[in-house]
Order: structure tokens, then sequence, then C-alpha cells
């Protein structure tokens, strides 16, 4: 499985979000490995062991109070109180939803009232103030020029004054 480990390398380090994966074949999972770190601000290293959803709800959703939330491992999931994306069409409109399997910064579901209280996080908080710290720490190139991106939040000054946002 070097290959493998050779794909993933950009991402074990102790200073990225990790990934874990697992290579199944014949219904077998016949490889499973972590690469880079679950949470950055404790030092946890992602194991396969730890499905990104567990984790997600043990460490982020439930301590904010995030009881709609999940990262959908299976895209034939049934999630309760679904709504369905779409998109306008020729004739009216038709479903756009992603039929792939994938965690991490796709396939999360939630709600309004949860994703007031993953904003709320960041003026209370209640994840850390070393994570929020960070996540409002703009990336640097080598040669000093500053980007506008701070792990998954764009952060840029504009004459109203500082503006956070996710580019999706």
């Amino acid at each position: 499985m070097d290959k493998v480990d050779k794909i993933f390398a950009q991402w074990d380090t102790t200073t990225s979000p990790g990934c874990a994966l697992a290579v199944v074949k014949d219904g077998q999972i016949i490889y499973k490995r972590g690469y880079g770190m679950a949470k950055l601000e404790d030092d946890i290293v992602i194991t396969p062991d730890k499905i990104f959803d567990l984790f997600a709800q043990e460490r982020i959703f439930k301590p904010l109070g995030m009881t709609y939330t999940l990262y959908q491992d299976d895209h034939r999931q049934i999630i309760k109180n679904r709504a369905t994306g779409y998109e306008q069409a020729e004739k009216g409109f038709r479903l756009n939803m992603s039929n792939w399997d994938e965690t991490g910064d796709g396939n999360v579901y939630t709600s309004v009232e949860d994703l007031y209280l993953w904003d709320q996080a960041f003026y209370n908080n209640k994840l850390g103030r070393n994570l929020m710290d960070m996540l409002h720490t703009v990336g640097v190139l080598n040669n000093g020029v500053k980007l506008d991106y701070a792990f998954g939040l764009v952060i840029r000054d504009y004459e109203i004054g500082t503006v956070l946002f996710f580019r999706a």
C-alpha cells in the first residue's frame, strides 16, 4: 500500500487536518490508515478506527448542543427531515445532490438551529480559544505575502470592516 501512502503523504503531518481511509476489496477492508491530525488544537492524531462522524459528534457537535448535525458517510443513508438540493432546469427544477461517499468539508447535514449554535461558537469559545484563534489566522507564503484564507474561513478587510466568510 505504498502507493496509497504516497498519495496521502501531504496530509500526514502534525500541522494538517487529516483523513482516515480504508481500502476495501471484495467487501473486506484490506488496508486502513489515518493521516494527519484529528484535532489540531489538542494534538490528537487521526486514526482509521475513529469514524469521522462519531469523532465530530463527540468533540464538536455535542459540546455545542448541535443535535441535528452529522457527516453523512453513506449517500444512501436516510436522514430524518432532510431537505433535498435542487437546481433550476430548462423546464422547472431537478434534483442536484451528490451521490458519492465523502466526509470532511462535504456531506455535512445540519439545521438552521444548529448553524446558529455553530456561529455562536465563534463568539463564546465553547470549542476552545486556541481553536478559534487558529481559525482566524491567515496563511503566509514563504515570500511573506499574506493570504486571505485561514483554516476554512476567508478573512478580508473592506471599508465597512473585516469580513469573515466560508467559501463553498
